[in-house]
């Protein structure tokens, strides 16, 4: 492990993983090794969820690579110091509310051999919201030198993926978008959840009083256990992608077939 500054910590990973649910076992001699092609970046201000995301990360199956985590930054710069300190080709940034399926990084790996991926400046991916029980945006993978050129800028929301968005299309790059479930978006409690909107500053934009109370009613206090959130993950997003015939339930069928 390294220390970048004060709030960035370098950990290699990975431990074994073995997949009961879906019987996709790992095979130790045939990880594949990203290091200096994908790195992950945790952002994290100290949500109870943090370790669970970090897990989640570290238990990847089939692949190895570097994980970097940034701590108690604002939001514009923690995704400005990804920029400064990223060493490959491609980086994915990663909520500390947001817990991975298992194969995640593996399915994103497998999508940058694509003959268009040169141009492509994003890739976004979908997550579950336990507490709406609806899909949102999530995971997203950057291309480093593109997203260098394109820069963050953050909105009035405090948020920075509109724009991201907007300002590689004006520069001509492409942004794709992917309906495969890859994590799942982990509420704890309403009072946390309020906390970090504010933080990023949505409390500043229109209906705020509506968002805050739909967050109150429909998480509550402790109603969704982050424990059982992280110990159903694999099976529950398993099962929307399933549902759904996205890329990443073939991509799963695809592995589930070589064994």
């Amino acid at each position: 492990d390294h220390l970048i500054g004060l709030n960035l910590l370098g950990v290699a990973c990975h431990k074994p993983h073995w997949l009961k649910p879906s019987g996709l076992p790992e095979r130790a001699s045939n990880m594949i090794d990203l290091n200096g092609l994908l790195d992950v970046f945790i952002i994290t201000n100290g949500r109870a969820s943090f370790n669970y995301a970090k897990r989640s990360v570290e238990e990847q199956s089939g692949v190895k690579f570097k994980i970097t985590i940034i701590k108690d930054l604002p939001w514009l710069e923690a995704n400005n110091n990804i920029l400064e300190n990223c060493k490959s080709k491609y980086f994915v940034r990663v909520d500390d509310d947001m817990f991975l399926h298992p194969y995640c990084i593996a399915y994103l790996n497998s999508e940058l051999n694509e003959p268009s991926s040169a141009t492509v400046a994003l890739r976004s991916y979908r997550l579950w919201e336990t507490a709406k029980n609806q899909t949102c945006t999530g995971i997203k993978l950057y291309q480093f030198s593109l997203a260098q050129k394109i820069k963050f800028r953050i909105n009035e929301l405090g948020k920075i993926d509109k724009n991201f968005k907007a300002d590689a299309c004006s520069k001509g790059y492409n942004v794709n978008k992917d309906t495969g479930i890859l994590g799942i978006h982990a509420c704890y409690s309403a009072a946390e959840n309020i906390k970090y909107a504010k933080m990023r500053g949505e409390h500043k934009g229109g209906r705020w009083e509506y968002k805050e109370k739909i967050l109150k009613s429909s998480i509550g206090e402790g109603k969704y256990s982050l424990d059982n959130q992280f110990a159903t993950r694999e099976k529950l997003l398993s099962d929307k992608n399933r549902h759904l015939n996205t890329n990443f339930h073939r991509f799963l069928e695809n592995l589930n077939k070589k064994i």
